[in-house]
């Protein structure tokens, strides 16, 4: 035997995206992590625009929010805390010492979210946990520290993790028709929900998300193995960070390797190439003197012009 690891092969995808497209991602911080990758090399990438979600109902709420702009909040989701406004759907980044700030804060982001999603030509949704916590029956994407005996905590079936997933794309679809939507599973561990726990939440999110597909007739609709990924090609603790719970940064890089592969085109990977390179020549912070610092600056500012001219995408 000369192969000691699970290579988990995934065929290209018929659909791709090249140098121009921008890419919309929602849900777990497994999200975050492609989406910063994304970024590095110089992708256009809306990410969370209410922070990160973790499970398919409180998902499905903020999609439904996105694409249906006239929605309410109702006062159970706007709680005060300690003096400030929070949105039990939204990070804290978007509380406010008002509630109509908040409010203002929730339809800013809500807006260009809308408008985000409408131009996007892919949609990532990454989904965390199939467990759920509830304030007075309404479903909740952040809990702002409130005490843990306010909330009643349930997992969702399989049938509930498949309407879930499905209502979420038919009202992506009602936005934008002609998006690449990918799913896929985060691979980071919940352990707080004990080992076992962890193990129940994610098959029956795995087993949900392969009955929405069954039941969806959509051709730019795919499935991407990043939690299979993990777990069976890297089947290795080294792959963890020191938390044993997220994968280490060489693991997400490998999960990210792979998903270029099967949705860029050939022209894309090399903008991504030399894009990642600008970014590291961006970020490098020169010792020395001022007028050395300066040059570099000058430097850096060439080589982006230089690049964004290479391939016709915008200065700034």
């Amino acid at each position: 035997m000369s192969d000691f690891r699970t290579t988990v092969d995934i065929p290209q995808s018929n659909w791709q995206i090249t140098v121009g497209d921008a890419i919309f991602s929602m849900g777990s911080c497994f999200s975050d992590e492609i989406a910063s990758r994304l970024e590095q090399r110089q992708i256009s990438c809306c990410t969370n625009p209410y922070g990160v979600v973790y499970n398919p109902w409180s998902l499905e709420r903020q999609v439904e929010r996105i694409t249906d702009m006239t929605m309410e909040y109702p006062n159970v989701e706007t709680i005060e805390n300690e003096g400030m406004f929070h949105s039990l759907m939204a990070h804290s980044s978007l509380s406010a010492s008002t509630k109509e700030e908040l409010i203002d804060n929730l339809r800013h982001w809500t807006a260009k979210a809308n408008e985000k999603m409408k131009a996007a030509r892919m949609i990532i949704l990454t989904f965390g946990t199939a467990w759920v916590y509830k304030y007075m029956r309404f479903v909740v994407a952040n809990c702002h520290k409130l005490p843990a005996s306010e909330f009643d905590r349930v997992r969702m079936s399989v049938s509930e993790v498949s309407l879930s997933v499905r209502n979420t794309i038919r009202m992506i679809r009602q936005l934008n028709e002609d998006a690449q939507i990918v799913l896929t599973i985060s691979p980071i561990r919940h352990l707080k929900d004990t080992a076992h726990g962890n193990a129940i939440s994610k098959s029956t999110l795995l087993l949900g998300l392969e009955d929405a597909l069954m039941r969806i007739s959509d051709n730019k609709l795919s499935y991407f193995p990043s939690y299979e990924i993990i777990l069976d090609d890297l089947r290795d603790y080294r792959f963890y960070a020191s938390d044993m719970v997220h994968p280490s940064d060489v693991a997400v890089d490998y999960v990210f390797d792979k998903f270029m592969d099967t949705y860029f085109n050939d022209r894309l990977k090399q903008y991504a190439k030399e894009g990642k390179s600008l970014w590291q020549l961006m970020n490098h912070k020169p010792m020395g003197s001022q007028s050395e610092r300066d040059r570099h600056c000058q430097i850096v500012a060439e080589k982006h012009k230089e690049y964004c001219e290479k391939w016709g995408v915008p200065f700034l």
